[in-house]
């Protein structure tokens, strides 16, 4: 249904090549058309998805192409 590619922090086990100062996690995640990812957040931590190609809904929000959704620092999952 598609992949994600961790380039610094960990997501599923695997662990990105970057070193940071500051903890972050920076994945790359690309889906096919109609299937669905949960992305675990960390509580207290900055999130936020910047749809690159197409549309994607997250946190119940759509997003096109060159859009920024910053999300609630207060949630566990959000549902891409």
């Amino acid at each position: 249904a598609g992949r994600v590619r961790v380039s610094a922090g960990g997501f599923a086990g695997v662990t990105g090549p970057a070193r940071t100062h500051t903890p972050i996690d920076l994945l790359d995640v690309r889906l096919a058309g109609g299937a669905e990812l949960t992305l675990p957040l960390r509580a207290g931590w900055t999130a936020a998805v910047q749809a690159v190609h197409g549309e994607v809904t997250i946190g119940g929000r759509a997003a096109r192409a060159g859009d920024l959704v910053l999300l609630d620092r207060e949630g566990e999952d959000a549902a891409v």
